[in-house]
């Protein structure tokens, strides 16, 4: 899966309004108590590595940039997914075409040589 429709996949996801509840309440509780941290840091751990991945293999392709922490851009790539995606929630609408295309753009500039 190409690191774009992965992006457009999990900005879906998030953006949807009970999921977008959900991950700002996960990620309070998360920021309060340890135990929920854990679980917390492991499933952004589980999303950075598939991310980390198509990376990975577009490095070895030739597509993206060598020089950068792949892991850091996919962290970032994850914040700026979220954020994206807790920003329309809260505007209680879908995520226009004007930002999905903004964040495409972003995309590609992490990432490309």
């Amino acid at each position: 899966m190409a690191i774009e429709q992965f992006i457009n996949k999990y900005l879906e996801y998030i953006e949807q309004p009970s999921n977008a509840v959900l991950t700002v309440e996960i990620t309070a509780e998360a920021i309060r108590n340890p135990r929920i941290s854990e679980g917390f840091l492991e499933n952004r751990l589980n999303i950075a590595k598939k991310i980390l991945s198509v990376l990975s293999r577009g490095v070895r392709l030739g597509h993206f940039d060598p020089k950068t922490d792949n892991m850091e851009v996919a962290e970032l790539l994850i914040d700026l997914v979220e954020g994206l995606a807790l920003r329309s929630a809260f505007a209680e609408k879908k995520t226009s075409k004007k930002s999905k295309q903004s964040l495409q753009y972003m995309v590609q500039k992490c990432i490309c040589v």
